[in-house]
């Protein structure tokens, strides 16, 4: 096994400081029950300067930001989700097709140092170039502005104090672009949060675009389905990553209940963990490597991390008995995070679809 895949394994000590693996281990509880806001945590890993590794063109690879989401997914889910989100919009930004000061200036000096957050709310776009649904988000042109109009239906990171939210738009044409909206931009009015089952800390909810007016300079790309295609492997890598994380953290309490009675489930573990080594060679071949990966491998990935992951959380429960139904357990709160995997954009269902077509 190369190192990559030993560091997939065993990452929440090796690719975090030790002070802020404790932090974000000591505050999952508190997050979990929906007090205080996981970005907070986005911004200590920004201070570190790992919470934007593996950009186009960087000294990091996307390996090492993949080991980062894991490390944290092991330690707290919904930092975990926020930093991919933050990490997503990076990413958008930073691809960036159109010559433009303004946006850039406004990835480095807000977005990255994570004084605003980044909101990732592709997911629409990603389905209307599939044929799936049509894109929600209308844009009309007007001198040096475009306008929107429309809604998006699920986004995260959607902070009070501030978030850029990337997402695309439609013109009468048919054409498509990709806009980052600031959330100060008159006529975004983001809907109040709902009641989550987990992930409450990640600032998720809906936002409507109300006669939007945005200047040209946040125009990301006037060529959407080019660029949704670029992307969308660093999209489902990372999301994998969420996967591995909190697959690795079920993986490592079921080992440690396995004793007594609990030893009826032994060769159900030894399984799952057969199925989880070979799914977790196959990414870590595709790390660093997604120029010749398939985006069927990717699908395939993303689809199965999640499947696992969710059996080994499942199965966590039943060795570790009683004290996984304390609703403070970690345990417990991997059950309700476990829960949100199937229906995370691209959802279960979508992903069967795609694999299909």
């Amino acid at each position: 096994m190369n190192s990559i895949a030993v560091s997939i394994e065993n990452t929440s000590r090796s690719m975090l400081p030790n002070d802020v693996a404790s932090h974000i281990n000591k505050h999952a509880h508190t997050l979990d029950r929906g007090d205080g806001r996981a970005f907070s945590n986005v911004q200590i890993l920004s201070q570190s300067a790992i919470s934007d590794m593996g950009l186009p063109g960087e000294d990091s690879r996307i390996s090492e930001m993949a080991n980062v989401i894991v490390s944290v997914a092991e330690l707290c889910m919904s930092s975990a989700f926020s930093l991919w989100a933050h990490r997503m919009a990076i990413e958008y930004i930073h691809r960036c097709t159109c010559t433009n000061a303004n946006l850039q200036d406004l990835l480095q000096q807000q977005i990255r140092p994570a004084k605003v957050a980044g909101s990732t709310a592709l997911a629409t776009a990603f389905m209307d170039a599939l044929g799936l649904r049509s894109m929600p988000v209308q844009y009309t042109r007007k001198n040096d502005y475009v306008i929107l109009n429309g809604s998006i239906p699920w986004a995260s990171n959607l902070r009070p104090e501030g978030f850029v939210a990337v997402l695309g738009a439609a013109g009468a044409s048919g054409d498509r672009i990709i806009v980052a909206v600031p959330s100060d931009a008159e006529g975004l009015v983001v809907d109040p949060y709902p009641d989550l089952l987990a992930l409450q800390a990640t600032d998720s909810s809906s936002f409507k675009l109300q006669d939007c007016q945005i200047s040209v300079d946040h125009i990301i790309s006037y060529q959407a389905a080019d660029f949704l295609k670029a992307v969308r492997p660093t999209f489902l890598t990372l999301q994998s990553a969420l996967c591995f994380g909190i697959g690795n953290a079920a993986k490592k309490s079921a080992k440690e209940g396995l004793s007594g009675i609990a030893m009826e489930f032994h060769s159900d573990y030894e399984s799952l963990c057969t199925s989880w080594e070979s799914l977790r060679s196959r990414y870590e071949n595709t790390l660093d490597n997604q120029d010749n990966t398939d985006l069927v491998e990717l699908l395939s990935i993303r689809l199965a991390s999640a499947q696992v992951a969710q059996s080994l959380v499942t199965l966590e429960a039943k060795i570790r008995g009683g004290q996984a139904y304390v609703n403070t357990s970690p345990t417990a709160r991997r059950m309700r995070e476990a829960a949100f995997l199937p229906v995370q954009s691209p959802t279960e269902a979508q992903l069967l679809w795609e694999l299909q077509q």
